[in-house]
């Protein structure tokens, strides 16, 4: 069906006979789209578990769209639905980020200890921590 071919924003709800759980999982993540998604049961349990394998940017259990009024939670698609990014949550917050890393020498060193060429002393003094540091933890 057309309908289900594209992606629409509309009070809609198509339905297509499936003979179970697994078929109607397979079939929805057919689709291009994956912008939203709801899955109705009585079996809470069950309803988290088939959310969790659906491609979609959010499913509901038992509701439609209340994901869309939580500012707390990332909302937006995946595959060829929604804008390319996601509002809401912290996620969303990080692309007006820009993160940089900055390093400096707090021991005023020449040359740091793990910095190659390695001569025999700096060689043993390092396989001495690993041994320390690791040994005991494998």
């Amino acid at each position: 069906m057309l309908v289900m071919q594209e992606e629409t924003f509309g009070p809609l709800l198509p339905l297509i006979k499936v003979k179970d759980a697994a078929e109607a999982v397979k079939q929805a993540n057919a689709s291009s789209f994956g912008l939203s998604s709801s899955i109705w049961t009585r079996d809470q349990a069950k309803g988290e578990v088939l959310a969790r394998k659906l491609e979609a940017g959010s499913t509901c259990v038992n509701d439609v769209i209340i994901n869309y009024i939580m500012p707390e939670v990332p909302f937006g698609g995946l595959k060829d639905s929604g804008l390319g990014y996601r509002h809401g949550g912290a996620d969303s917050l990080k692309k007006f980020c820009r993160p940089q890393t900055i390093v400096t020498d707090r021991f005023g060193l020449k040359r740091e200890l793990i910095w190659m060429p390695y001569g025999k002393p700096l060689a043993g003094l390092l396989r001495l921590l690993l041994d320390i540091l690791y040994r005991r933890r494998f």
